[in-house]
């Protein structure tokens, strides 16, 4: 049994583009894999532990994540993740699972947007510049360019210091001090707020043809009962939530759209919210994926 830290998986220096195709083809495999809805505990709405269990039979490989969120952590979501050998059931590795999660949301969402952007998309906006917001924003650069208005929620005045981050792109930065400023006219909007308790902004706020991404799916209800489409990573893990009834007559998973039984969106003014709740197979795929790299690098 191996441990892998945090440290070795960053010393591999994986690719946007490596991590989104893993999540494609992760995505289009999903029937095949064993995937019971997260078990979500917390006893106050700030704390909580998820348990992601899941076995993939074409990797013959089985795991577990678990996850808890403190507020006054840094960063305040921390992760480890059991790897085992479905073959024979023994466990192949132990992992500090912080930066797998890291690496798979921001990799997902990136997804999402190659799947659901309208064609020639050209804004982008950016609320929640934590360690998984910063990523994505990164993910974004590497995989699409910078040829794209980037426009940064101003949250603790976070702008200064994200844009001296990223001085090697040349994007058009735009900076905004409330939500509707940042949101409205805008192709792509992307949330990495860990906690919302209400919805940003009225859903009129949101120009037809825009993209909702919400990395940690608050803040957008209003959103459930008035965009054209609501996607999702899988239909278990979404069926807590509040509009769910209202909006499944308008709902698929993302894997059917990869595999040809949906059409995904089918014109540019399209409204289309997209929610990855962050699936097992994910971070079991991608924990997988570092171990075979690390054990032929040894």
């Amino acid at each position: 049994m191996k441990y892998i830290t945090n440290k070795d998986i960053d010393s591999l220096g994986l690719s946007a583009k490596e991590l989104v195709n893993l999540v494609d083809d992760t995505l289009k495999n999903k029937k095949d894999d064993v995937l019971p809805p997260k078990i979500s505990m917390k006893i106050n709405p700030d704390n909580f532990y998820n348990v992601m269990p899941c076995i993939m039979p074409k990797f013959d490989i089985a795991g577990v994540k678990v996850v808890n969120r403190y507020p006054n952590n840094k960063p305040c979501l921390k992760s480890n993740l059991l790897l085992y050998d479905y073959r024979n059931g023994d466990l192949k590795a132990f992992f500090d699972a912080d930066l797998i999660t890291t690496l798979r949301t921001s990799a997902v969402a990136i997804h999402s947007i190659n799947l659901f952007a309208k064609d020639g998309f050209k804004s982008v906006a950016f609320i929640g510049m934590g360690e998984i917001g910063r990523t994505t924003l990164k993910f974004f650069l590497d995989y699409f360019g910078d040829d794209y208005v980037l426009k940064i929620y101003n949250h603790k005045n976070c702008a200064e210091r994200i844009i001296q981050e990223f001085k090697n792109y040349s994007p058009r930065w735009e900076v905004y001090e409330s939500y509707e400023d940042c949101i409205k006219n805008t192709d792509v909007v992307i949330s990495a707020v860990t906690y919302m308790q209400d919805d940003f902004v009225s859903v009129e706020c949101f120009k037809p043809g825009c993209l909702v991404v919400p990395i940690h799916t608050r803040g957008f209800m209003e959103c459930d009962l008035a965009f054209d489409k609501v996607f999702g990573d899988d239909e278990g893990h979404l069926r807590g939530f509040k509009y769910y009834n209202q909006f499944l007559s308008r709902f698929a998973e993302v894997s059917s759209v990869l595999n040809g039984e949906n059409k995904g969106r089918t014109s540019d003014t399209e409204r289309i919210i997209c929610y990855n709740i962050g699936i097992a197979i994910h971070d079991i795929a991608l924990a997988n994926h570092i171990f075979n790299k690390l054990t032929n690098q040894r």
